[in-house]
């Protein structure tokens, strides 16, 4: 997967927070599969899954700037998919209808 691709890319950078840094790609990727596995073609679930991989794409954002280097536009970048994941979440949650 793309988030285990990018832990290994950035591993050699971790040094203390390889342990913390795995846990939260794999809660995020548990995220990111959960809204694909609960795809049943409504509105609402698919703004969870364009809000969980945008939220996925902010922290990997994060991670590239701290760990590997500075990004132009990092901060503009990260806020951008950050609230947009955000509200794209909340509102699948606002428009789920249990079946």
């Amino acid at each position: 997967s793309i988030g285990l691709a990018m832990y290994a890319f950035l591993y050699p950078m971790l040094g203390e927070l390889k342990v913390p840094v795995l846990l939260y790609i794999l809660v995020i990727l548990t995220m990111v599969w959960r809204s694909f596995a609960q795809n049943n073609q409504s509105l609402a679930s698919r703004l969870a899954i364009v809000g969980a991989v945008l939220f996925a794409m902010s922290d990997s954002i994060i991670a590239i700037n701290k760990f590997y280097t500075p990004l132009p536009y990092a901060q503009e970048l990260i806020m951008l998919t950050y609230w947009t994941a955000q509200a794209l979440i909340f509102t699948s949650a606002a428009k789920y209808k249990p079946e």
